[in-house]
C-alpha cells in the first residue's frame, strides 16, 4: 500500500463537513471516498483497500453519545487491525476520543478543526504505513484477494421459494472468515442449503471455506442425494488439504411443497427444529419430527459421510 497518493475514506453524515474535508485533503494529494453512515463505511472497507479512515463518532441514530461511532470502530478494528483510523469529535468531548483510542483509533480530531493541525495528525499514521509498506503490501494484497473470492461467492439475495421462507445472518469476526453458507435453488419449490466452518481464522481458513463452497455448488443437483454429494465434496477437498486442517459441513435438501428435507452432516452440530408455537428439538435419524407436516429423511443423515472433511 502506498502513501504517495493515499486512499482516504471520510465518514460523516453532514454533507458540508464531508465537502470541506474532501476539498482540503484533495489539495494534499489524497484520493477521497466518502460514506454517510456506519453501514456505508463497513461496506466500503469490505470491498476496497484504504490507507486511512477519518470517521465521525456521531451519526443519525445517536447524535451526541458517540456510541454508534465506537461500535463502528470496534467492527472496523476486527476487520483490519492495521488500518489507521482517526476519529472526529466535538469540542469538549475528549473523554470520548480517549475511549476511541483505547478501542483502536490512532488519533482524534476536534470539531471544528484547524486545517494545519488536522493535516499534521493525518500525516503521522500515513508516515508509519509508508515506513512498513514493503512487508505489509504483500499481506494486504493477499487479504484483499481472499476477501474478493469470498465476496464473489456471497449471496447477493436469498432465492425465493413457494411456501417457504429462508432467512440468513452472517457476521464474520474479521475481514475474512472461515465460515460459509449458501442457498442453492433447484426450482421454485426445492433447493439446498449448506453451512461450513473451516478450522482457524484469516486468509487460509477463508480460502478453504470458499473452495468448499465452490465444490458444493459444483456437485449440488436435485438428483444427487446429500450423502452422495458429501462423498464427492470429501474427495475433492481432502486431496488439497494440508495435514491437520479440516472443515465441517452441513448440507440439506428441501422441498417446500411436501415440507420435507433430507440432510447429511459432517462434523457440524445437529440442526434444530424450532416449533412456531415455541420450543425446539434436535433432529434425529429414524424420527418423524412433526408427524405428516414435517419429516426428515434419515437415510442420508451422516451414515456414509466422514465425521469431518480433513487432511490426513
Amino acid at each position: 500500500m502506498t502513501t504517495v497518493t493515499p486512499r482516504t475514506l471520510i465518514a460523516d453524515d453532514q454533507s458540508d463537513v464531508v465537502e470541506a474535508l474532501r476539498m482540503l485533503l484533495r489539495g494534499e494529494g489524497h484520493q477521497i471516498e466518502t460514506a454517510g453512515s456506519p453501514a456505508a463505511v463497513l461496506d466500503a472497507v469490505s470491498c476496497r483497500d484504504f490507507d486511512l479512515l477519518l470517521i465521525d463518532l456521531n451519526y443519525a441514530r445517536d447524535t451526541t453519545s458517540g456510541r454508534e461511532g465506537l461500535e463502528l470502530l470496534d467492527r472496523l478494528h476486527a476487520m483490519d487491525e492495521q488500518l489507521p483510523i482517526v476519529v472526529m469529535t466535538a469540542w469538549g468531548n475528549t473523554n470520548l476520543a480517549v475511549e476511541a483510542m483505547q478501542r483502536g483509533a490512532c488519533d482524534y480530531v476536534e470539531k471544528p478543526w484547524d486545517n494545519a493541525r488536522l493535516l499534521a495528525k493525518l500525516s503521522e499514521p500515513l508516515r508509519k504505513v509508508s515506513a512498513t509498506a514493503g512487508p505489509l503490501h504483500a499481506s494486504t494484497r493477499e487479504l484483499a484477494e481472499a476477501r474478493s473470492v469470498q465476496r464473489d461467492l456471497l449471496l447477493r439475495e436469498i432465492p425465493k421459494f413457494t411456501e417457504a421462507d429462508i432467512a440468513v445472518e452472517w457476521r464474520p469476526a474479521g475481514a475474512v472468515s472461515g465460515d460459509a453458507f449458501d442457498v442453492i435453488p433447484f426450482n421454485t419449490q426445492s433447493g439446498a442449503l449448506m453451512i461450513a466452518d473451516a478450522i482457524g481464522k484469516g486468509v487460509p481458513a477463508a480460502l478453504l471455506a470458499s473452495h468448499l463452497q465452490a465444490s458444493v455448488r459444483a456437485f449440488s443437483l436435485e438428483k444427487v442425494a446429500p450423502n452422495e454429494l458429501m462423498a464427492e465434496v470429501n474427495a475433492s477437498v481432502c486431496g488439497r488439504l494440508e495435514h491437520g486442517r479440516f472443515v465441517s459441513l452441513f448440507y440439506m435438501q428441501f422441498n417446500s411443497r411436501g415440507m420435507r428435507l433430507r440432510f447429511c452432516n459432517a462434523g457440524h452440530p445437529a440442526p434444530l427444529l424450532i416449533h412456531k408455537r415455541g420450543g425446539f428439538e434436535e433432529t434425529r435419524a429414524e424420527r418423524n419430527l412433526a408427524k405428516r407436516a414435517f419429516s426428515v429423511w434419515p437415510r442420508d443423515a451422516g451414515r456414509s459421510a466422514p465425521a469431518s472433511l480433513h487432511g490426513g
